[in-house]
């Protein structure tokens, strides 16, 4: 089937200098079998809900970029058996995207670094910006992250 697109805003992150709109997005397959309850998401039948992932893009990306890769990507009968949730990272990105002039802006980062990598900014905020994510849009099933999410998942509740 097809991929559509629900919206809804996630929590806001700690407050920094720079604004950014917030959104994540839950992208579910239509069909007959498919519907959106306040209790999950049902598939397949009364009771049958799907597995719900919290999706967390790369480094400089965006969660709408994450979407179109996996949706575009991965066949309709694996997406429209998922529940994914692509939220956007809380920090616009402070330098020049490697997908850019591949994939529209804006973009955005999770935490920021030095040149060496030795020193992160922002790390404890992303952390609780992800936690409080996961309480207002869980209960999720499982944690999908690429590039710079990758080593989040052990930290996180």
């Amino acid at each position: 089937g097809t991929a559509r697109t629900a919206t809804s805003a996630p929590p806001r992150a700690p407050a920094s200098n720079k604004k950014k709109k917030n959104t994540s997005r839950r992208v579910h397959a239509d069909g007959p079998d498919a519907r959106q309850t306040r209790m999950g998401s049902l598939a397949g039948g009364v009771g049958a809900r799907r597995p719900r992932f919290l999706c967390l893009h790369g480094f400089r990306t965006s969660g709408e970029i994450m979407r179109k890769q996996v949706v575009g990507k991965w066949p309709a009968e694996v997406t429209a058996s998922l529940d994914l949730v692509f939220a956007d990272a809380p920090f616009p990105a402070e330098g020049k995207s490697d997908v850019d002039g591949i994939f529209d802006p804006p973009y955005y980062e999770w935490f920021q670094f030095d040149k060496g990598f030795t020193e992160y900014r922002n790390f404890d905020k992303c952390l609780a910006y992800i936690e409080e994510l996961m309480i207002k849009e869980g209960p999720f099933d499982g944690l999908m992250g690429f590039s710079q999410v990758t080593g989040l998942g052990s930290p996180l509740p």
